[in-house]
């Protein structure tokens, strides 16, 4: 039997994660993220349904700016979305549309420059990377973290800088919404001498254009490489991982004054979780268990503080089929020789609905773990399965999305309403989930 919620398989989680944090595609940084107000914790933009409401409560979504985890899954986008098109894959039919259409077509970049004399940096995409030595400025959307976190008002230069990497030069700031944005992008990088719009908006606010920089030209995948891009498209974004919720693997990282962020070493996983009575007579967030958080440096051996974010329960069902063929090794994920003679896994039986949650970020962690020369393979499943699902009747309080179990609503009057509150309720039928007190 496999569980990923018990220490023997979370921490192999952990050494996943540390192997992402190695080789810079385990991250933290500041985020607009996807805040649920009933489950209170972070949601993955996956997470989000169409109507902005959270996948497993139901509640109308918020946003806040947050520190967070992500992983760096847009440096698979192009082979993610490449990898759709294998003639070996079986009854995929309209999953491969559902999958690209969520990746995007991987024709840019995606990079990032540092801002200047300030902690943090900004993600940038373009369709024409070698031009980035002639950009002049960077733009950035009204209600983005840089407008939240720099007070003012309307369309406007920022005291702050991004330094282009590739030349060195300061690129000035700018809130507005006077310029169009790629899909998903959070910010944009202005090249005047070859985007009509960033000519006249380089002229609007008094940037020179020096027209004698067209005829540079500079080699596309040089400059890729140089700035660490990603070849993937504007839309898709890097996997928040951070969940703010007792249950859930913790984060193998350490935090220290002196010596900054800290990985826990491999020898010393799992990174146990505390006793739950210890944190849910406070709280259901890990910030609430004080004698937990507190430890020491792995590096200076003085006082620390453990991170009190959670994994993504998805980050652990990711790769559980590969726990299946290893599920008593105590050293490491699984066997390679064992998988080299296993993987892929035949058939794959699932719900259309995981097309852009389960089944994206196992293919990513598949084609991860096969760059690190684990698995045979990059696509972990050859044919699916697609099948139905059962509904379930659900009760949605309608001012704040809460669902609540039946034995609360009141039908005696023209409207059903909650018992305690006498609120509105609205009925419908939806995915059985424990969250939302329809099983049966």
């Amino acid at each position: 039997e496999v569980a990923t919620c018990h220490k023997d398989y979370y921490k192999f989680t952990q050494m996943i994660f540390l192997k992402m944090y190695e080789l810079g595609l385990a991250y933290q940084k500041k985020a607009l993220v996807n805040w649920d107000p009933v489950d209170k914790t972070v949601l993955a933009d996956e997470q989000v349904d169409e109507d902005g409401c959270s996948w497993r409560s139901g509640a109308k979504v918020e946003k806040k700016i947050l520190k967070q985890w992500f992983i760096r899954t847009t440096s698979f986008a192009k082979a993610l979305y490449d990898g759709l098109d294998r003639r070996d894959l079986e009854d995929w039919k309209d999953i491969v549309d559902m999958q690209k259409g969520w990746i995007g077509s991987c024709d840019g970049v995606s990079f990032e420059f540092p801002l200047d004399n300030e902690e943090g940096e900004v993600t940038l995409w373009t369709d024409k990377p070698e031009l980035i030595p002639r950009a002049k400025f960077v733009a950035v959307p009204p209600g983005s973290v840089l407008d939240l976190e720099n007070k003012g008002e309307g369309n406007r230069k920022l005291d702050i800088y991004v330094r282009n990497t590739l030349t060195g030069k300061l690129l000035p700031v700018y809130i507005t919404d006077e310029l169009p944005y790629h899909e998903g992008s959070e910010a944009r990088i202005g090249i005047p001498d070859v985007y009509e719009c960033d000519v006249s908006f380089a002229q609007r606010v008094g940037i020179p254009v020096d027209t004698t920089e067209q005829d540079s030209e500079f080699d596309r995948e040089l400059i890729i490489k140089k700035i660490k891009g990603r070849v993937t498209s504007s839309k898709i974004r890097d996997w928040l991982i951070s969940r703010q919720r007792h249950w859930g693997t913790p984060i193998p990282i350490v935090h220290c004054n002196k010596c900054g962020v800290q990985p826990v070493a491999c020898d010393q996983l799992p990174v146990e979780l505390p006793p739950a009575n210890t944190v849910l007579e406070k709280g259901s967030q890990l910030s609430s268990s004080e004698e937990w958080i507190s430890t020491s440096c792995p590096n200076c051996g003085g006082p620390a503080r453990r991170d009190q974010d959670t994994m993504d329960t998805f980050v652990d069902s990711s790769w559980y089929y590969l726990r299946y063929l290893d599920p008593h090794n105590q050293h490491e994920p699984f066997n390679k020789t064992t998988a080299s003679k296993l993987m892929p896994v035949d058939i794959y039986i699932g719900g259309k609905e995981h097309a852009v949650l389960h089944l994206y970020y196992a293919r990513f962690m598949s084609y991860f773990l096969h760059s690190l020369g684990w698995l045979p393979d990059s696509e972990p499943f050859r044919r699916l399965v697609v099948q139905g699902m059962v509904m379930g009747k659900t009760y949605r309080v309608q001012t704040t999305g809460k669902y609540i179990p039946a034995s609360d609503v009141d039908r005696s009057g023209k409207k059903a309403v909650e018992r305690s509150t006498g609120q509105v309720v609205v009925e419908s039928w939806e995915k059985m989930s424990k969250s939302k007190h329809n099983g049966v």
